[in-house]
């Protein structure tokens, strides 16, 4: 990780921000589908979480609150992980819709997609080699 005195520790220089209008319930779904962590988080005054940093492995999401519909935003992301298989399982417990089954492509990788309820793509690949 780079080391810069505007930076947070442990932060990249690049992350993710995705606006969701139920963000506990998407930490969740990141904490449990991809090993998350969330690093920090911030609370209103009635306690409920308007903001989280969630580290997976070496990147970190900001995840927001929506306070309005219009808010939300929707991404795509490319996630290497160890089973793609395993990965979508877990994922399904979430209500995840597959988008393009499991295969191998030519970069030597097995790839997936699914689309989560927040309307988010997750590109899935373990690279198996040449």
């Amino acid at each position: 990780m780079i080391s810069k005195d505007y930076l947070p520790p442990n932060t990249p220089i690049v992350s993710n921000y995705i606006v969701v209008d139920d963000i506990a319930a998407f930490t969740l779904f990141l904490t449990s589908t991809f090993q998350g962590q969330i690093v920090s988080e911030q609370k209103d005054s009635q306690g409920s979480l308007v903001h989280a940093n969630v580290r997976i492995e070496n990147a970190i999401l900001s995840v927001h609150q929506s306070q309005q519909a219009q808010d939300k935003t929707q991404t795509s992301l490319l996630i290497y992980v160890e089973n793609v298989e395993a990965v979508i399982a877990q994922a399904s417990k979430y209500g995840v819709t597959v988008k393009h089954q499991p295969s191998d492509n030519s970069a030597f990788e097995h790839t997936a997609c699914i689309a989560d309820s927040w309307g988010n793509l997750w590109w899935l690949a373990s690279y198996v080699g040449k």
